[in-house]
């Protein structure tokens, strides 16, 4: 299972317009150069930011560890920017990717309750729970600073190409 988002906004829409008008210039190279863009803003989201794209911060997790991080490198590796066509995408490939993106509660199938090992800061511990809420800490998406990147980018890119660099 894979995550992906479309985003579509009126400032990247016009840098794309202008782009057009070059002759030079074709859609899938812009594509190419925002899929690029969206795979290291996502990265960075992970790594650094630890925000939603609107600005929230995420819950800190139960270990006080690196957010997204604790249980090694499974969704940071699989985050894939690629462009098809005209289309810039950025999708994550790990298979529990969209339980971080959306947020989940899990409740036992059987029984009254989940059980399970729980390591907190070097103890194991044994937890007996009705339910286990994990909270949405959404990666995916654009920022108003992830958009203004995008189209500072693209106009580069004009700039390249009306200058014939």
């Amino acid at each position: 299972m894979s995550v992906s988002i479309v985003v579509k906004t009126r400032g990247l829409a016009a840098a794309v317009a202008q782009l057009n008008r070059l002759t030079s210039w074709k859609v899938e190279d812009g594509a190419r150069k925002i899929s690029g863009i969206l795979e290291s803003q996502t990265l960075r989201r992970i790594d650094v930011e630890k925000r939603s794209p609107d600005g929230e911060a995420w819950k800190p997790n139960r270990t006080g560890t690196s957010i997204l991080r604790r249980t090694g490198r499974h969704l940071r590796d699989s985050i894939e920017g690629r462009a098809t066509g005209a289309d810039a995408i950025v999708e994550a490939h790990w298979e529990h990717a969209h339980v971080h993106q959306t947020g989940m509660e899990i409740r036992p199938r059987n029984g009254a309750a989940l059980k399970f090992w729980f390591v907190d800061g070097g103890h194991t511990n044994f937890v007996i729970a009705p339910k286990v809420t994990i909270p949405k800490r959404e990666f995916i998406g654009l920022s108003k600073d992830n958009e203004a990147e995008i189209v500072e980018e693209l106009n580069a890119m004009l700039r390249s190409y009306g200058s014939g660099q």
